[in-house]
């Protein structure tokens, strides 16, 4: 299993598809590594983040109450399964 710690861009890069790029990277990067399974957190309030996690078949599996700490914000964790056999077109 992996783990995506943090994925950002700075705002005069966002909704220019680099966030996205990045995590095409990081699925394509555990793919070959032949991993099963890829977590992250995101922000209950990142909508945005959630509909990209969710793109990618990430789904929520729980939440980490009070996660972050500069706002006490929870985060829902998210997954993504089976990376071998759906997700390989990815990596195209």
């Amino acid at each position: 299993e992996a783990q995506i710690i943090t994925i950002g861009t700075r705002l005069r890069e966002r909704r220019r598809g680099v966030g996205e790029l990045l995590l095409r990277s990081a699925i394509c990067e555990v793919i070959h590594r032949d991993c099963r399974a890829l977590t992250l957190e995101v922000r209950k309030s990142n909508h945005a983040a959630q509909r990209l996690y969710s793109k990618y078949g990430f789904n929520e599996v729980g939440v980490r109450h009070r996660y972050y700490v500069d706002n006490r914000e929870d985060a829902l964790i998210m997954k993504m399964e089976t990376l071998r056999s759906g997700n390989g077109h990815v990596c195209r």
